[in-house]
């Protein structure tokens, strides 16, 4: 019988590493922004509010 792995942990290291490596990958993905705040600042724009409104970055 031929193996792969020399031994368990080994597999287990794999295993861990590609999993951290798909959660970093869906913690990075595509970002999807709240419109309701944009739609809110947009009905404000003629108020006088409009002037103090500043971006974050």
């Amino acid at each position: 019988m031929i193996r792969i792995f020399p031994n368990d942990l080994s597999v287990l290291r794999l295993m861990g590493a590609l999993l951290i490596e798909q959660n970093e990958k869906w913690a990075a993905g595509p970002r999807y922004l709240n419109m309701t705040v944009y739609h809110g600042i947009e009905k404000d724009a003629d108020s006088e509010k409009a002037g103090k409104l500043k971006l974050v970055k």
